[in-house]
């Protein structure tokens, strides 16, 4: 997971987390630097960790082959269309002496 530095609303964001964890930003704005570096680091393992058990979860990998099958019919018939729009554009554009 990729984390922008780039102006973050703290306000915002503290709003949204208090949706799923009221004491949460208090916890944290009561921290030491050092404490605030543990809690990084803990939950940056707690985020892996969560990748991990998705990726390595045999369900979720059955429903992701399921979704795959049954996105192919669905897939390949929009491959077949945009060939075929791209072909009455290139028609379009030769027939217009473009």
């Amino acid at each position: 997971m990729e984390i922008n530095n780039t102006q973050i609303d703290v306000t915002a964001l503290e709003t949204k987390i208090k949706e799923f964890d009221e004491s949460f930003c208090g916890e944290v704005r009561g921290l030491t630097l050092s404490q605030v570096k543990e809690r990084l680091n803990l939950l940056a393992i707690q985020l892996e960790d969560s990748i991990n058990s998705l990726k390595n979860n045999e369900e979720f990998k059955d429903l992701k082959e399921d979704l795959k099958e049954f996105k192919a019919p669905f897939l390949e018939t929009q491959n077949k269309l945009k060939k075929k729009l791209q072909f009455i554009v290139a028609m379009s554009k030769e027939k217009q002496g473009v």
